[in-house]
C-alpha cells in the first residue's frame, strides 16, 4: 500500500481511507441497485432543478399580474 501510495504521490493513509469508503459507501451504493452518478452530473441537474424553479416562479407572478390587471380593468 505504501509504495502504490508513494508512487502517485498520497500518503497511504489516505488510500486505506479511499478504500475504507469505498467498501462502505461503495457497497451501499451498488447494493441499493440505483445508477452511480459522477458529481458534474449532480451538479448540473442541480442547477436545472433551480432554473426550472426561477421560471416557474416568473411564470407565476406573470400570472398573478395579469389577473390583477384583468380584475382592474
Amino acid at each position: 500500500m505504501s509504495s502504490t501510495a508513494r508512487r502517485h504521490g498520497v500518503t497511504p493513509n489516505l488510500l486505506y481511507r479511499w478504500r475504507r469508503f469505498l467498501s462502505t459507501g461503495g457497497a451501499a451504493a451498488v447494493d441499493s441497485d440505483e445508477p452511480i452518478v459522477g458529481n458534474s452530473q449532480v451538479m448540473k441537474l442541480e442547477g436545472r432543478v433551480r432554473e426550472l424553479e426561477r421560471m416557474l416562479g416568473r411564470k407565476t407572478e406573470v400570472d398573478i399580474r395579469r389577473e390583477a390587471l384583468s380584475k382592474a380593468s
